[in-house]
């Protein structure tokens, strides 16, 4: 059989060369700051009671 990395093996490697490629650019680049973006504020799937917020307004 010929020695062929799977598909898959292939695209996570060109995955790790783009983000060492982004990685590498300045702090002002849009591409940077979107990959290393946090979102602010509450999750819309998450859980309302699972921070004890609701527990005051169940009484």
């Amino acid at each position: 059989m010929v020695n062929i990395p799977p598909v898959t093996s292939f695209i996570k490697g060109q995955r790790i060369q783009w983000l060492g490629h982004i990685m590498k650019r300045g702090e002002c680049d849009t591409t940077k700051l979107v990959l290393e973006w946090k979102p602010q504020g509450r999750d819309p799937g998450e859980d309302p009671g699972k921070d004890g917020s609701m527990l005051s307004k169940k009484i």
